[in-house]
């Protein structure tokens, strides 16, 4: 299995903060982008390959926009770096096992 890189332990790190700054009103991904001079997308794939599990995700269509609304449940609040970096690694050694 690939080792994460440490650049991207640095951006779930960041992303987590600024997850938790937020609260319970969850941040848009572009704001979590503007947050941390990342490309949205990047944020987007970071949140889907390794925290999918710990975050609320909330779609919202106003004004002919589309948004998606990122939170911490409430059980997950306290959730850690760590935490996210072993579940990552279980759900791969499952999936290569298959």
């Amino acid at each position: 299995m690939k080792p994460i890189q440490p650049q991207t332990k640095r951006n779930i790190y960041k992303i987590l903060e600024v997850l938790k700054e937020a609260g319970d009103t969850g941040i848009h991904i572009r704001g979590i982008a503007r947050a941390l001079n990342l490309h949205p997308e990047r944020v987007s794939t970071i949140i889907k390959t390794y925290m999918s599990y710990f975050v609320e995700i909330r779609t919202i269509n106003q004004f002919g926009l589309r948004a998606k609304i990122i939170k911490l449940p409430d059980d997950k609040k306290n959730v850690t770096i760590e935490k996210i970096l072993s579940l990552y690694s279980i759900k791969k050694s499952i999936k290569n096992n298959k």
